[in-house]
């Protein structure tokens, strides 16, 4: 079994345990207008994301903690695929002075919290 076999799998065990367990933080079904499935896996080394949010255009923006002293944001098409006008090849990478992320609010999205450096 390839290892996005095994994610997807993984991933449709965990879900319907997390929205049980955590209705505050429930997840929404997977949209199979994103990249046919609802699933795009990006190799971004040792990052790990923070928030996802919808863009212009159809695209999702995607941001990640990157250790402790960068942030990226990637810039997705309805493909999954990263989009080559945004950044550099996708991503852009900004480097912090703080070591935490607060991802606050309702949505992650469009609040006066969402993404703020804290």
């Amino acid at each position: 079994m390839s290892h996005i076999a095994m994610f997807r799998m993984l991933l449709s065990l965990l879900l319907p345990m997390f929205t049980l367990t955590r209705p505050a933080l429930a997840i929404e079904a997977l949209d199979p207008r994103f990249s046919g499935d609802g699933i795009a896996i990006i190799d971004q080394g040792e990052d790990w994301p923070v928030i996802t949010c919808p863009a212009a255009g159809g695209k999702r923006l995607l941001v990640n903690r990157t250790g402790e002293s960068a942030i990226t944001t990637s810039r997705l098409f309805d493909s999954g695929q990263l989009d080559p006008q945004f950044g550099t090849g996708g991503t852009a990478v900004v480097a912090v002075t703080l070591n935490q992320i607060d991802a606050a609010g309702p949505d992650h999205c469009g609040s006066r919290e969402a993404g703020r450096a804290a």
